[in-house]
């Protein structure tokens, strides 16, 4: 009998985001040059991994938004019929929200690749793993195996952690 191939997750949260415009919406905030800097680098990262998602899904937030498609568009280049779907949900989402997010996935996709904001995505990390994560800065990227054979199975503790990565931790 062959062995089930395990569901992956991908979560990233977006690239710095700029704060030189106060009165513009948080949902509207756009990234700042770090955060567009840091970009190609990250998804490059992803690419050398070989991370192959069926499915990407974004927050609907400017910064989330801009994140998902300057990685989504790599990765179309070895996966032309990958997919981008905006998830509102992802925006100021509770670990729970998060959870229902994913655990309403068709399972056709076993690697699904989300990107959104703390504190949820930390918070969500927390709860897959069942380990405590110190921070999970801009542009940072998790790599999760589950241990489902199906997204309405995720759960507490479902989870472990595969790769972990942000562009400080390649700083000198």
């Amino acid at each position: 009998m062959k062995a089930s191939t395990p569901f992956h997750l991908t979560l990233i949260r977006h690239a710095k985001s700029s704060w030189d415009t106060p009165n513009t919406a948080d949902y509207y905030r756009p990234l700042n040059t770090r955060g567009y800097n840091n970009l190609p680098e990250m998804t490059e990262r992803i690419i050398q991994r070989n991370l192959r998602p069926s499915l990407c899904i974004t927050s609907g937030a400017t910064r989330a938004q801009a994140t998902a498609k300057a990685v989504h568009r790599e990765l179309r280049q070895a996966q032309p019929d990958l997919s981008l779907v905006l998830e509102d949900d992802l925006y100021e989402a509770t670990p729970e929200a998060l959870l229902r997010v994913i655990q309403r996935q068709d399972n056709q996709h076993q690697h699904l690749m989300l990107f959104g904001h703390n504190p949820g995505m930390h918070q969500l990390i927390e709860l897959l793993t069942a380990e405590t994560l110190t921070k999970f800065p801009t542009c940072g990227i998790m790599l999760l195996s589950l241990t489902v054979s199906q997204w309405s199975s995720v759960c507490s503790a479902s989870g472990s952690v595969l790769w972990f990565d942000y562009p400080k931790l390649h700083k000198g």
